[in-house]
């Protein structure tokens, strides 16, 4: 007797457990309302409605994109004993829109639900889930799919920035990214001539920094493509740290307004560190980057300090520092920390150069890392 009742207890228990157990994460979806917005909902917490569908799965095929939406209407038959409302109608996408009727369906009565996919910005192929939901939140799974046919490409696919004077570019941003010193780096953009006349380019930039340069084709004709290069020469030059400059464009002697944002980080030469073991190359680490010295008198000077370790098997070599204005330190060029070694080091915000009020500002630190050659020290706090 005994083992009986532990035997249904457990069973009971069992029972209990995966009633009670959590949905897969994958099994929550997104619901819609009669308003299209997003909500998570919980597919396996209702039952089914005694809703009949001719099909529950609509494939439209293949469809172009600049088509418009399509829509496919799925109809159903009320197959219970008591009317059926369809309360709301679920989606999984904001490409999708769902149209019904809240008016009861009696049973053995008909209804529909109509739902339009938009495929504008959608190629490829798609295959969505619908839910509805009939009072009593129970819920029936539709599904619709298809492939989306892109359209051609236009001339303002392939060169998003409209400039003006009829010059569309591909890019309005040029980023060299890490710029080793003795070497160079060349990217181009390509630029578009939309207007119905021959135009002379020219390039200039904000503030000429003698290792950038710009070469743009002389001469442009209506509707041709070209390429405008940049080129950042470190061979003679020695650069550290980021830099940035903005490059204008003249047109047939006229200066557009925008601008084409030119930057990049001037870094170490790399070459022997590569060609080094991993275990015997240094390694930079910073413990904690972002540097908070708290509140400061407006007319006082904020101190904060940092670690810097070299966890790496041969020393590490401090190339350059680069401070905001009113920042200082004790860092020294050339300073080396040996393999496993570290050292402390700490910097000073002057408030009467930052102002009131809450400071933030970057502290550049250029080592021997071939992985990290670039430290970035964030520094904040409040003067006031």
């Amino acid at each position: 007797m005994i083992r009986t009742f532990l035997l249904i207890a457990c069973l009971l228990t069992s029972v209990a457990c995966r009633q009670r157990g959590g949905t897969p994460a994958d099994a929550n979806i997104v619901a819609n309302a009669g308003n299209h917005s997003a909500e998570t909902i919980r597919p396996d917490t209702v039952a089914r409605p005694p809703l009949a569908f001719g099909h529950e799965t609509w494939d439209f095929g293949t469809i172009p994109e600049t088509g418009g939406p399509v829509v496919h209407v799925f109809r159903f038959t009320n197959s219970g004993t008591k009317p059926v409302v369809v309360e709301r109608v679920g989606v999984t996408c904001g490409c999708m829109k769902p149209t019904f009727s809240q008016a009861p369906v009696l049973p053995g009565g008909s209804g529909e639900i109509g739902i339009a996919y938009d495929p504008a910005d959608r190629p490829g192929a798609f295959d969505k889930a619908v839910y509805v939901y009939t009072d009593g939140s129970r819920m029936m799974p539709l599904r619709i799919r298809g492939s989306v046919a892109a359209r051609p490409e236009t001339a303002a696919d392939r060169f998003p920035v409209e400039f003006g004077g009829g010059i569309r570019l591909s890019v309005k941003e040029v980023n060299f990214r890490m710029v080793e010193q003795r070497h160079d780096r060349r990217l181009t953009l390509r630029c578009l001539n939309t207007s119905p006349y021959e135009v002379r380019l020219r390039v200039e930039f904000a503030e000429p920094l003698p290792f950038l340069r710009a070469e743009a084709p002389a001469v442009l004709a209506p509707g041709a493509e070209g390429e405008i290069a940049f080129i950042c020469d470190l061979s003679a030059a020695e650069v550290w740290g980021t830099f940035v400059d903005s490059c204008y464009l003249t047109v047939s002697g006229r200066r557009l307004e925008g601008a084409v944002v030119v930057r990049g980080t001037g870094i170490g030469d790399l070459a022997e560190l590569r060609e080094m073991p991993r275990g015997k190359r240094p390694q930079a680490e910073i413990a904690e980057s972002l540097l908070d010295f708290g509140t400061c008198a407006a007319d006082g000077t904020a101190e904060c300090r940092f670690t810097l370790e070299n966890k790496g098997g041969s020393p590490l070599r401090i190339h350059a520092v680069k401070y905001p204005a009113g920042v200082t330190g004790q860092i020294t060029a050339g300073e080396e920390i040996a393999a496993g070694g570290s050292k402390t080091f700490v910097l000073r915000v002057d408030g009467r150069t930052a102002g009131c009020g809450n400071y933030f500002a970057h502290v550049e630190l250029l080592v021997s890392d071939a992985l990290s050659p670039l430290c970035d020290l964030r520094v904040r706090g409040r003067f006031e």
